[in-house]
């Protein structure tokens, strides 16, 4: 499962231009952007920087 505390260590561990660029790619596993939807990391198909800042 991916989660906040998950998605905080790659940002950590990858910057966050990677970590970004990971969240908007292609090839961005259907289930991890199923579990950062249930998160609010994404709304609607959409990426909510807010949120992504604040970590």
């Amino acid at each position: 499962m991916y989660d906040l505390a998950a998605l905080k260590r790659k940002i950590s561990k990858d910057g966050f231009q990677a970590t970004f660029d990971f969240l908007l790619s292609d090839n961005l596993p259907l289930q991890i952007k199923e579990d950062l939807t249930k998160e609010h990391v994404f709304n609607n198909g959409h990426l909510c920087l807010s949120l992504l800042y604040s970590l």
